[in-house]
């Protein structure tokens, strides 16, 4: 497929067909991710890959709303910035690793969405992010910018092509 027609028909897909996404896929995944550029090639960003059913509940339920999804994907990978080792600019690596992440699935058949973790809260006094560091045991180190739920998409929302550049571009002319 070429990148224009990749980058115009994915969508976000938050409902699968409970089809395994094969090992090889995984791996296809995370090795396509691994080259996503990244600021003074620092190499900031990590994953987390989760399979297990109860570890993908536990996901769906960081927040009260945006996913519940995740219990029902067969992978979700959480992508993690280090802040130690790129403090200015994990953050940015990471958007650019799911963006990359998402783009390779969709160009293997399978679906995904994004689920935000900035500015989320698992309840009123714990951040959503604060939940993951906890349930996870993850280093505090580590940011986390989203997770991104896989699987066979067992929907196919229209493409979005609405947008005009002559709303959305400014020229210097």
């Amino acid at each position: 497929m070429k990148f224009n027609e990749l980058a115009k028909n994915r969508r976000s897909i938050r409902k699968f067909t409970g089809e395994k996404v094969s090992n090889e896929d995984i791996e296809t995944i995370l090795e396509t991710t691994l080259t996503s550029p990244a600021a003074c090639n620092r190499d900031s960003v990590h994953y987390y890959v989760f399979q297990d059913e109860k570890s993908l509940e536990k996901l769906s339920k960081l927040k009260p709303s945006g996913a519940d999804f995740l219990r029902e994907c067969d992978v979700a990978i959480m992508i993690l910035g280090d802040k130690e080792l790129s403090p200015g600019t994990y953050f940015q690596d990471e958007c650019i690793a799911a963006t990359t992440m998402q783009l390779q699935v969709h160009d293997m058949g399978l679906g995904s969405c994004w689920v935000n973790i900035v500015g989320g809260q698992y309840d009123e006094n714990t951040t959503s992010y604060e939940y993951l560091l906890k349930e996870f045991d993850i280093p505090e180190k580590f940011d986390i910018q989203c997770i991104i739920g896989i699987g066979y998409p067992a929907e196919d929302p229209e493409p979005r092509n609405n947008r005009k550049i002559k709303d959305f571009v400014r020229f210097d002319k």
